[in-house]
């Protein structure tokens, strides 16, 4: 398959959606190692620092594979449903950490990085049942669809190869 095929695949969000939900939940375990002593290691769980957010995003990901199904409205919302459930329990989590925490610089940069797919979803939720042609018309832009498509996988692996080598720098 060309490049240009695969650009304009409608399963291209829906299996890169899977792929980043399935990473989210194969690195929600994670943990490192830090010294809290000389000579005394403890293992901090770090994978719910940066899971929710690989995880929030790969569901706005299925979102727009949603939107670009053959599905019929009712089909496409019985879908949606669900995954904007997930979206909310992330959004909810994000805004409990926030508040839980002080409001610290890291954790409202953290809620942001879950905020952000949340508009992604509704964005596209909105265009979906209200002007359904115009949203087609822009996923069908090649252009668009690879600017798309980068975004929504490279942003929370980014942050999380950040995140890590941070982490990793300061413990």
């Amino acid at each position: 398959m060309s490049e240009h095929h695969s650009a304009n695949s409608s399963r291209l969000f829906l299996y890169s959606g899977l792929f980043l939900v399935f990473l989210a939940l194969v690195t929600l375990p994670i943990r490192m190692m830090i010294q809290a002593q000389p000579g005394d290691f403890d293992y901090y769980g770090v994978g719910w620092l940066f899971a929710p957010v690989i995880g929030t995003w790969g569901l706005a990901s299925i979102v727009l594979g949603i939107m670009e199904s053959s599905l019929s409205r009712k089909e496409t919302l019985a879908c949606l449903l669900p995954v904007f459930t997930l979206i909310y329990v992330g959004l909810a989590f994000a805004s409990w950490m926030v508040m839980n925490n002080a409001m610290n610089w890291f954790w409202r940069l953290y809620f942001g990085f879950i905020f952000f797919p949340f508009l992604i979803g509704h964005t596209a939720a909105f265009f979906y049942f209200t002007k359904k042609e115009k949203l087609a018309r822009i996923l069908k832009n090649t252009q668009t669809r690879t600017y798309v498509f980068i975004a929504l996988v490279a942003v929370p692996l980014l942050y999380t190869v950040a995140f890590l080598y941070l982490f990793s720098l300061f413990t």
